[in-house]
């Protein structure tokens, strides 16, 4: 599997993958969450980029993806995987303090789940590291950029945001201190 295979799936995160893997190449992102999974496509391309550049991929999905497990598994990108079942809000507080480069959120796109996730992933998020999150323009989950708005309006000094671009909205978070 390999990006261009991973943008003719026709899933809603295909568009973005080359996004997310050019991100995390050229920061370079060694140590990489992932807020939900589901088939995996975003999962895989974050797995490209951490074999890249010989770091690791943590996910987190309420579900146990089997589809996603299969696909990493079938392409031999399960040693730099480590996946976990359960809600995030319960297992992001277990993970150390600045200790993730990069972030990818596309969870629930309900405005206080994601708002929880953001104020979470603060904490051990890097500096001069970023989250980035799916999902970020048109109609269908305006509650993305709502808990957006009302994180940045909190951490005006730390962070600023940035529209990457992709058919359903790809916006990064990037910290400055």
């Amino acid at each position: 599997m390999n990006l261009e295979n991973l943008k003719m799936l026709g899933a809603d995160t295909s568009d973005c993958v080359q996004i997310l893997y050019d991100v995390a190449v050229s920061m370079p992102a060694y140590r990489i969450l992932e807020l939900g999974v589901r088939t995996g496509v975003s999962t895989v391309a974050l797995l490209l980029a951490a074999k890249q550049v010989n770091g690791h991929l943590w996910s987190v999905d309420v579900d146990s993806c089997v589809r996603a497990v299969k696909t990493v598994k079938d392409n031999g990108l399960d040693s730099y995987w480590t996946f976990m079942i359960g809600d995030d809000r319960n297992l992001l507080p277990n993970f150390l303090e600045n200790s993730m480069d990069m972030i990818f959120v596309d969870t629930s796109h309900q405005y206080e789940h994601t708002l929880m996730e953001l104020r979470l992933c603060d904490r051990i998020l890097r500096k001069d590291g970023v989250i980035l999150l799916h999902d970020t323009v048109g109609r269908d989950y305006p509650d993305v950029m709502k808990a957006v708005s009302v994180f940045l309006r909190e951490q005006q000094e730390k962070y600023v945001f940035k529209e990457l671009g992709s058919r359903y909205g790809l916006g990064m978070l990037t910290k400055k201190e």
